[in-house]
């Protein structure tokens, strides 16, 4: 029988490894270590821990785009609450790829490349829209699921959760493993999206978002 690449990932013998990691920041090393590692990751050293993005000074009005450019530590990983979305659509979130948008020209602006930055979210009908988006705006922004991410990172992971409805058959959302790829992904900052009271319907997310602390409610959009 087959084994998938996760399964062969979620071997004691291969998670045993990860012990030292030179990737994530101390915030979003912690969320991993909280939800999947049980403490067992650690950075590699203090320079891992302590870093953050080094943005250029730009003038930002609303209160939540502070944080996304912001280089202290403890913005590092966020979580922004869209509310409920009215949409025909159960793989798509145009709210979601709007919110997007600012958060990657808000990046830019700030002197970010945009190879620093990476876009994953658990559909293909989201994806190609988001595709779409970037393309048209920075061509150098890499945009998949997360199962074309595994082996990559960037310097900020911006995640679109996209489910606005609730939903029995939904196994990609409920696969932590998979979530675990997406939140590991990010080195200085991890940017979560959706509508946090739908997303919490899902053990995977509810377990995740309980883990952390910068939970931002968005303006309606």
């Amino acid at each position: 029988m087959d084994i998938s690449m996760f399964e062969r990932l979620d071997r004691p013998s291969v998670t045993a490894i990860l012990h030292v990691q030179y990737r994530m920041n101390g915030p979003i090393a912690e969320l991993a270590n909280k939800y999947t590692y049980n403490g067992s990751l650690q950075c590699a050293n203090n320079t891992v821990k302590h870093a953050t993005l080094k943005l250029n000074k730009t003038k930002v009005d609303d209160e939540w785009c502070q944080d996304i450019v912001s280089s202290d530590l403890n913005k590092s990983v966020l979580l922004l609450d869209t509310g409920t979305v009215n949409s025909n659509s159960t793989d798509t979130n145009l709210i979601e790829i709007k919110i997007i948008r600012k958060i990657v020209l808000l990046l830019i602006q700030g002197g970010l490349l945009a190879k620093s930055i990476g876009i994953i979210a658990p559909y293909r009908a989201q994806v190609t829209l988001l595709k779409n988006e970037m393309d048209s705006m920075y061509s150098d922004i890499e945009v998949s699921t997360v199962d074309q991410y595994q082996g990559r990172d960037k310097e900020v992971i911006i995640y679109s959760c996209t489910r606005n409805t609730i939903a029995k058959d939904v196994g990609i959302l409920n696969d932590k493993r998979r979530i675990t790829v997406a939140i590991t992904r990010a080195k200085h900052k991890l940017i979560m999206i959706g509508d946090v009271t739908i997303m919490k319907n899902y053990e995977t997310f509810n377990s995740l978002f309980s883990h952390i602390t910068n939970i931002i409610k968005l303006p309606q959009m």
